[in-house]
Formats: C-alpha cells, structure tokens, sequence
C-alpha cells in the first residue's frame, strides 16, 4: 500500500523528467553516424565470441589477452547485450539520446528490420556481406545511401584487386559514396577471426590508382586510416573528393592518442572533410563514448565540432534535402 501510495506521488515528477528527457533529446542537433553496423550477436557466436561479447580498449577480445599476455589488463570493457532484443532496444536508445541518424550496414534483412523498427534514424547502406550483383539490386531502394563497410583488407585484398575495383566501379556507376576499412584490425587479428588481414594493407595510398582511373567517385576512408597518419595526409591534399571518419579510434585506441591524429588532421586544413562515425557493432555504449571523444576534443571549434558531427556528412551523402539546416 505504502508503495502503491508513493508511486502515486511521484507519478507527476516522473511524466515531467522524462518530459525534460525527451525535450533535451530534441534540442539537440543531430548527429550524423557514418560507420553504423546493423549486427545479429548470433555473428559473433560464428566467429567464436563467447556471450556477452567483450571488448577491451586496443581492440582485443579476453580469448586474445588469453594468448598474448602482453596485452595487458582488459581495460575500458564494453560488453554486448545477450538477448537480439536487448540490441536492438538499447541502440535504439543511445541513437535516440544523442540524436543520432546512422548511415547503417550489416546483413540485409537486418539492415531492413532495422529501418522499420525507426525509419528516422537508419539511413541503410550496402556492406561487402552482399556482392556487386545483388548490391545493384538493393541500391534500387532509394533508401539506400552507400556502399559500405567494403572490409577486403581483412581478407588480404588490396584495393586494387579485381573484386575491390569492382565494388568501385559500381559506386561510381550508380553515384553512392563507398566507405573503404582502413587501418588496424584489432591485436592479433591475423591469429584470430582474420587470418588473412595484413597491416600493410592499410596505406591509404593504394587507393590512389582507383581515384585517378575514377574521377567522379566518391570515397570516405573509415578509422580515418589509423596509424597511416602522412600518407592519409597527403592523399587527402591531393584529392577532394575523399573524405575520413573517425569511427573505432575515437573509442578504440587511447584518449590522447586520438586526439592527437584529430589534432593533426585538423591542423592539416580538414576538418571539413572529416565525419564522425561510431562502428558500433554489438555495443551499443560505444556511441555515447565516440562522441564524447570529439566533445572533449580542447583543440577543436564549436564549427569543428558541428561540421564533424554533421555538416561534412551532409555535404558528402547529399543530405541537404532531408536535413535541411538541422546541424
């Protein structure tokens, strides 16, 4: 009775604060998430991740420290849900807390059960879990704004190999951006889920040949090209039409590290052609944790801040239409 009695009083507060909640959510301007994953946990059961998945800060797994005690303690964990609902519900969540509008890839029935479930927020892209075929088909949905995640570097492709100058060639073709992974692959990758990834594999320069032979193409180098610093400087001088995220680094490898390559690449005169991603996966903390990364960047402008979170994104995926002056 007594709780009953306070439910009751309390009922009013309650409706107002989460009044207040929604009122703050918003006011907020949007954010513009391009490296957004729409994934089943049931994947990481394939690939041998026990639930909830966990991941440390460096990019390893409790398996892989297992391996290689050289890694250190697991610090910063991010552990997945370990129900598909409690995914969905709680990315769903932090998309709505922070105002997040999420450039999506991942299995296509996913993507699309996604999208129904909150139209506003998941703007679907075509990952390399499709092939070139099959993507010409999905991108007949309007919808559809990239292609993307293209992760050949995992499976020892370069960019220039013939099924990657496929997926480029076809970009170009139907006029959507493509997001290329390039950059680390997470402490000992080779000896876990990527045995053909090769650190090599990340110089964003190699994708040189693919710009020239493609002029009208559209290309963003996710992870910003992560530890590749001057050569993804220089190709970023020499080509305007590319574009970078930061999505993993910003919650991924250390705090001051990456700000210190943000630092660079702003120094550098990009800061208009840089985009804010999260690649959350199965974690869905990751997102409120990315974006604080840029928040708390001290060398970075409040135009800085809204050009990375949303303006840039808008001007390179052709938004202007839907989003108007929202940034």
């Amino acid at each position: 009775m007594r709780l009953t009695f306070l439910l009751r009083q309390l009922a009013p507060t309650l409706v107002l604060l989460g009044a207040a909640a929604n009122a703050q959510a918003q006011a907020r301007r949007p954010v513009i998430d391009v490296h957004l994953h729409a994934f089943d946990l049931a994947w990481f059961k394939v690939v041998g991740e026990q639930q909830p998945v966990t991941m440390c800060e460096g990019g390893f797994s409790p398996p892989m420290l297992e391996r290689f005690p050289s890694l250190g303690e697991c610090r910063g964990a991010m552990r997945s849900p370990t129900t598909e609902k409690a995914l969905v519900d709680s990315t769903m969540a932090a998309l709505d807390r922070y105002n997040v509008i999420g450039v999506t890839s991942g299995p296509r029935a996913t993507v699309a059960r996604w999208r129904s479930l909150n139209p506003r927020r998941i703007l679907p892209a075509v990952g390399y879990l499709a092939s070139p075929d099959s993507a010409r088909l999905w991108a007949a949905d309007t919808a559809v704004r990239a292609l993307g995640e293209m992760t050949w570097q995992y499976d020892g492709m370069s960019a220039t190999d013939s099924l990657p100058s496929a997926w480029f060639a076809l970009a170009e073709q139907l006029d959507l951006p493509i997001g290329v992974h390039m950059g680390f692959g997470g402490a000992g990758a080779p000896f876990g889920m990527s045995p053909a990834y090769r650190m090599a594999l990340s110089n964003p320069l190699q994708l040189e040949p693919i710009l020239v032979r493609h002029p009208k193409l559209r290309v963003w180098v996710m992870h910003a090209g992560w530890p590749m610093l001057d050569q993804m400087v220089g190709l970023l001088e020499t080509y305007p039409q590319v574009y970078v995220d930061v999505s993993a680094i910003d919650w991924f490898i250390p705090r001051a590290e990456f700000h210190a390559y943000l630092r660079r690449l702003v120094q550098a005169g990009f800061a208009n052609r840089i985009m804010f991603g999260s690649d959350q996966m199965v974690w869905p903390a990751a997102i409120g944790r990315a974006i604080d990364a840029i928040e708390s960047a001290p060398f970075l402008t409040a135009r800085d801040k809204r050009d990375i979170f949303c303006r840039n994104a808008v001007r390179f995926f052709r938004l202007q239409s839907s989003l108007g002056d929202a940034c």
